[in-house]
């Protein structure tokens, strides 16, 4: 401005904007830094966004104002917190904690009396049957699986010689652990054949053991008319033994497993 000898000046007139303020922090998931968090803060009709750094880290330059901030990503729960500044205030150390949104179900598979391996466990989302996830028991017999929470499974626990069993779980909630114990009962096992003469002619009735290798009868049965005999069993290593009077005896030893059937 300059001014004259004897000069009156007026209307000169100073309008002042307030310096912006500054909103940092951090955002964590279970103690560890999450980066790639958008972060958004609005107030008003005002919205102003940026992403938190490798380390979790952001700082937003803002105008005075109470500043609504949430942060997001995928896979996550989203977080929110309220922060006021003033003219050139800087608001730090705001921690935001964020939930992965995922629970956990783990189980055990067993028969009963012994740990089962390798059991199949096939997981599925409740009225989203495209949605499954599987695994297998390990050698403890136990299993687990991280999967997405707000939802409900179906799971299914199956081992070749063991019946199928099936539980579900109610919806889960994000951080929450679901566990699951399955016993699955032995398939009944069976060995069948047919009896025949040298001239390959079925004889019946003839009659058909099953026994222990220290002579105990496990099972025994007359040979139908085709001369086919059905025997039931647990797993195990047997002597399959025929005899009819006239006739020299036979017999076969066999080993069976879990549900098998044997012909």
């Amino acid at each position: 401005v300059s001014v004259a000898a004897g000069q009156n000046l007026s209307g000169i007139n100073f309008e002042l904007s307030p310096n912006a303020g500054v909103i940092s922090g951090s955002v964590k998931s279970s103690g560890e830094a999450v980066a790639d968090v958008l972060i958004t803060a609005k107030s008003g009709n005002d919205s102003v966004t940026t992403t938190a750094n490798l380390i979790g880290e952001f700082s937003l330059s803002l105008p005075p104002a109470a500043w609504q901030i949430t942060v997001s990503k995928s896979g996550f729960l989203s977080s929110s917190n309220s922060v006021t500044i003033g003219p050139g205030q800087r608001s730090t150390g705001n921690l935001f904690s964020i939930i992965a949104n995922t629970a956990i179900i783990r189980g055990t598979v067993s028969d009963g009396t012994t740990t089962l391996r390798n059991a199949q466990v096939l997981l599925t989302e409740i009225g989203k049957s495209a949605n499954t996830y599987n695994t297998v028991s390990k050698d403890d017999g136990t299993f687990a699986m991280t999967l997405p929470a707000q939802v409900a499974y179906s799971v299914s626990v199956s081992q070749q010689g063991y019946a199928t069993k099936t539980s579900s779980t109610s919806t889960l909630a994000a951080g929450s652990t679901v566990s699951l114990s399955f016993t699955l009962p032995a398939s009944p096992s069976s060995i069948s054949g047919t009896i025949q003469d040298n001239t390959l002619k079925p004889m019946y009735p003839v009659k058909a053991y099953l026994v222990l290798s220290n002579g105990s009868v496990v099972d025994s049965i007359n040979t139908d008319n085709n001369g086919k005999y059905t025997l039931g069993t647990s797993a195990g290593n047997f002597i399959v033994r025929s005899s009819l009077a006239g006739y020299l005896s036979d017999s076969i030893p066999v080993s069976i497993t879990v549900g098998q059937a044997v012909s």
